[in-house]
């Protein structure tokens, strides 16, 4: 396409130059190429497909799970927290991605009613509930709690600080050493109330100095309590 004025390719360096004259430029071809409807400004649709490839180019790249790479594979935790996985989102420890099992229906629901029910109390306090968030507990450790309530502050992009609550939920795959040694790290890390419940066996359980099978679960800095027929159907 030929345009009037200035046509030479030498003289319209779009590498450099006046930046309002490349953009008049550029609205020359969508007035020609396309009829405008009345009060149709290409500049400004031009301007706004530039801010918005700006924004786009400032993201962090995020990276597909390479269907090769198994669970030991060693990565940095960069590449970890940059990296999307195709089912269920992975955990890291010490350079290796850690798998998780995956939930059944019963392990979606109670999760749902655990975060349901702390949603809930947000009409009248500073809560901030969140699922399956990646938690970073220490340099090379990172955990994704099946629900976890952080309280009175709102928790960064990818929290490093502990919530009050992190509560896991029992599969069917799961094995209990690591169980334990997770709900462990999160006490460790300065969680205060550390949580398993088991959906299909409908049982509750404390990490304290230890794991402990209780009838309610309780958070006296909220004064709030869950008894089992809350969480189970």
């Amino acid at each position: 396409m030929v345009l009037s004025g200035s046509t030479d390719a030498s003289s319209d360096n779009f590498g450099s130059g006046d930046k309002s004259k490349r953009t008049s430029v550029f609205a020359e071809v969508f007035r020609r190429a396309l009829p405008p409807p009345t009060g149709f400004r290409p500049e400004c649709v031009l301007v706004t497909m530039i801010q918005h490839a700006s924004r786009t180019l400032a993201r962090p790249i995020t990276t597909r799970y390479p269907q090769t790479m198994d669970a030991k594979t060693a990565i940095s935790f960069e590449q970890y927290l940059h990296t999307s996985f195709p089912d269920l989102d992975r955990e890291y420890r010490d350079g290796e991605i850690v798998e998780r099992a995956l939930p059944d229906y019963l392990h979606g629901q109670v999760q749902g009613a655990l975060f349901a029910l702390f949603w809930a109390l947000r009409t009248k306090l500073p809560l901030f509930p969140c699922v399956e968030t990646r938690m970073r507990l220490r340099p090379n450790l990172f955990f994704i709690p099946d629900v976890a309530v952080f309280f009175p502050d709102r928790p960064a992009r990818v929290p490093e600080t502990p919530p009050l609550v992190a509560i896991e939920g029992l599969s069917l795959d799961d094995r209990m050493t690591e169980v334990r040694a997770k709900l462990d790290e999160y006490r460790a890390w300065g969680v205060r109330h550390v949580w398993l419940v088991d959906p299909h066996g409908r049982r509750l359980y404390t990490c304290d100095d230890g794991l402990a099978e209780v009838s309610s679960l309780r958070v006296p800095e909220l004064d709030f309590q869950l008894d089992p027929n809350q969480i189970f159907e």
